[in-house]
């Protein structure tokens, strides 16, 4: 009996296309062995379309989406809504403002004083947000960035630290990332949070598909390196990490539209957080967007703007 029978796949991916080659299943086993194109798998995405190839559901494992569309294909999530100069003016749980060029300038939850307020530079880049969380007080981020528009640096400010958006400059930022690139790719990260420590992150050649994730501490006591290989879906989402040993360290499962709804960590060894998206985006958990070099991403509403 040869010996390839008795291996079991860390990770085994399938596919099925309709004949127009849209994506209509995909199925993900994570050590499993048998057939995997059953909807009751861990991990099992079906999707449908329109005649003009839009997405209408996504039916996966943490739930079933139904997606509708005006005739500019604006995505909308309520039928017979407008959206006036392609803006979308909100979601089932969300409002948005807009200004003069187009951008959004405020995302608020219905019903509720808690949302954020995003403010741009003369180039459309966010420059601050400041979150409020209704009781819970104020929360302000600012970001900067080089002259080929690219992010450089967050400081952020806590809620425990700020009694309102006036006296946050009265208080050195709670934590400040820092963000290393090579061309128009993020390849590294630090956080104030764990100063010896820097991400490092590994792409295919000429894509935006993340590869591993490296991990460098340089205490000098105790250096160490880490690498973690990346697992990502067709469209780049990383959905697992495996460490050298081939063990899953971290797995995540996503909205259609890329937004991460579910998120598991196996092992002890890994603590940090997974903030890559679709290829290209970095999830900002102070803005609840997806950047797409500075572009925001709006999970309800599956939009780019700015």
């Amino acid at each position: 009996m040869n010996a390839s029978q008795f291996v079991t796949p860390v990770i085994d991916r399938r596919y099925r296309w309709d004949k127009r080659n849209q994506l209509i299943e995909r199925s993900v086993s994570y050590g499993q062995t048998g057939e995997v194109f059953t909807a009751g798998h861990w991990y099992y995405h079906s999707y449908q379309y329109d005649p003009l190839g839009q997405l209408t559901a996504h039916l996966g494992s943490v739930q079933t989406e139904h997606f509708l569309y005006d005739a500019a294909a604006n995505l909308l999530t309520r039928p017979h809504t407008e959206a006036p100069h392609n803006q979308v003016q909100g979601s089932d749980k969300f409002d948005y403002r807009y200004d003069g060029f187009g951008r959004m300038v405020s995302r608020y939850e219905k019903g509720s004083s808690s949302g954020q307020r995003y403010h741009y530079d003369s180039d459309h880049c966010i420059i601050a947000v400041d979150i409020d969380q209704g009781p819970l007080g104020y929360q302000r981020a600012e970001y900067r960035y080089d002259i080929l528009g690219r992010r450089i640096e967050k400081r952020l400010w806590k809620a425990s630290a700020i009694a309102n958006t006036v006296t946050y400059h009265q208080h050195e930022p709670d934590e400040v990332y820092s963000f290393g690139w090579v061309g128009m790719r993020l390849v590294s990260e630090h956080s104030s949070a764990a100063p010896h420590t820097t991400v490092y992150h590994a792409y295919n050649d000429q894509s935006y598909t993340p590869l591993a994730r490296i991990e460098c501490t340089d205490n000098p006591l105790n250096p160490q390196r880490a690498i973690y290989y990346t697992h990502s879906s067709l469209s780049g989402l990383p959905e697992a990490l495996t460490n050298s040993d081939g063990e899953i360290v971290w797995q995540g499962q996503y909205s259609a539209w890329g937004h991460l709804q579910r998120q598991t960590r196996p092992t002890s060894t890994f603590n940090r957080e997974q903030n890559l998206r679709f290829q290209g985006q970095y999830f900002d958990k102070d803005k609840f967007v997806g950047n797409k070099f500075e572009q925001r991403l709006r999970w309800p509403v599956g939009r780019v703007s700015g």
